[in-house]
């Protein structure tokens, strides 16, 4: 785990905030793994195209891990960066929290308020993915942009999490099972928050619980990352097909057998916004 905590080691804290928002490295030992899964959904490899958005077809940018066009521009030179950073560096960084908010005010480009990424603040949710489905600058995957900047960190870019990185994170947890015997990936019941193990009175004010936090003590902690599994839908860089944004993991209203923590949603406006909806930042160095 890093953290931008004054007493940090692993980034400079003379040039940030003290915030406490903490991520974790997730392991790619091998590069040529590092590409999307379907898992237990039986998605076909075929299905995932990374050219142009197809009817019926999962899209997301990609890059061979070595080049990065310098023509290229917003997401499509962002991915090849991506990609070469994990290759070069065996892995990338991942919030440990789905983002927080502490302030409500909303700013002119109608974002709400600043984003943390640490544990025991209120879940950023009911934000869009963006003002469109290729206009970034109004919704999730502008603020998670917007993070290592405002923070002024080093050597390190922020952005929205990828499908490529949600799978990698998935893969480094598929040993990880349920008290059911089931994997906790493809069964996530009693281990993320979900309408069976979630109080009523959070059901019924249509909230996420507080990062990290969970309910009586309990912890939904699986391999030092937090609600990977239930609480909210978390937005990511992937679309199906020439219209939707991809949520992944499932959120309060759902059960953990049926919406487990790899589960790839079929994709919804990049506009939509509500409760259910927030996201989760990633860092990859450069």
């Amino acid at each position: 785990v890093i953290s931008d905590n004054e007493n940090d080691t692993e980034l400079d804290s003379s040039t940030i905030v003290a915030n406490g928002n903490q991520f974790v490295w997730i392991p790619v030992e091998q590069f040529d793994e590092f590409k999307r899964e379907g898992f237990i959904q039986n998605i076909q490899e075929n299905n995932f195209v990374s050219d142009e958005p197809q009817d019926g077809k999962y899209y997301e940018p990609k890059g061979d891990g070595i080049n990065v066009n310098k023509e290229a521009t917003g997401t499509q030179k962002e991915a090849q960066e991506m990609y070469k950073s994990v290759k070069d560096n065996g892995g990338f960084y991942i919030g440990r929290y789905e983002a927080g908010i502490t302030d409500e005010e909303t700013t002119a480009t109608g974002i709400r308020g600043n984003m943390v990424c640490k544990k025991g603040v209120k879940v950023y949710n009911n934000i869009k993915w963006g003002n469109s489905i290729e206009d970034e600058t109004g919704g999730a995957i502008y603020v998670a942009r917007k993070f290592a900047t405002n923070l002024g960190y080093k050597n390190v870019k922020s952005t929205l999490c990828y499908g490529v990185q949600w799978d990698a994170v998935m893969k480094w947890m598929s040993d990880v099972y349920n008290t059911n015997g089931k994997r906790y990936i493809e069964d996530s019941t009693g281990m993320g928050w979900y309408k069976k193990n979630i109080s009523e009175g959070n059901l019924e004010n249509k909230t996420g619980v507080d990062i990290g936090d969970g309910e009586n003590n309990k912890s939904n902690k699986v391999k030092n990352i937090y609600d990977m599994a239930g609480n909210v839908y978390e937005w990511t860089m992937e679309v199906y097909g020439k219209t939707g944004r991809i949520p992944r993991g499932g959120c309060f209203n759902d059960n953990g057998d049926s919406y487990p923590a790899y589960v790839r949603d079929y994709g919804y406006s990049a506009t939509m916004s509500n409760d259910f909806y927030g996201f989760r930042p990633t860092l990859y160095l450069y």
